[in-house]
């Protein structure tokens, strides 16, 4: 009987089933540059939602006014006169206080403060537009910097708080 050596009649291969180092360093660089596009629309991303807490509460300060106006026919002056708590009391995880001013609602939020980097302080404003013509009509809001179009009888009542927020960070509704 003759015993035949396992590498006997069987060729090897001169190749390996590994990738090469070539290989490697283009998959790591096309995961770079994803890297590189997703991480800043993501941080915006966190950012907007970070923004969109003010909402709540401006919402139920909104409401606050406008009870307010429709029983004495002017602007609050204060927290206090709308019937609101203190603005250092009304806050949340990003917002750090509410302030109603002459009927203007005015949220200070504290952003970016969870994605690493150093945290941010903004200004969410919603301001009344009052119509001149008719006292009975209802109060417009806008949203930030935004003033209202096509709403010629209406006038803002306040101004736009320092430090806005962004644009680019503003909720979907206050973009419009």
């Amino acid at each position: 009987m003759k015993i035949v050596s396992p590498s006997v009649g069987c060729k090897q291969s001169s190749h390996s089933a590994g990738f090469t180092f070539i290989e490697l360093l283009m998959v790591v660089a096309i995961i770079s540059l994803l890297m590189a596009i997703a991480l800043p629309a993501y941080r915006d991303y966190e950012i907007r939602a970070q923004v969109a807490e003010a909402l709540g509460f401006l919402g139920d300060s909104k409401a606050s006014v406008y009870e307010f106006y429709a029983r004495w026919g002017r602007m609050p002056a204060d927290n206090s006169e709308a019937g609101l708590r203190s603005p250092e009391v009304l806050r949340g995880k990003y917002v750090r206080s509410v302030t109603v001013s002459g009927g203007v609602v005015v949220a200070s939020i504290e952003i970016g403060r969870d994605l690493g980097g150093s945290s941010l302080s903004r200004t969410l404003t919603f301001r009344p537009w009052i119509n001149v013509k008719s006292a009975s009509a209802p109060i417009v809001w806008s949203c930030g910097e935004h003033d209202l179009e096509h709403f010629d009888d209406y006038r803002a009542v306040g101004t736009v708080a320092p430090d806005p927020v962004e644009p680019k960070w503003l909720p979907s509704v206050c973009r419009s």
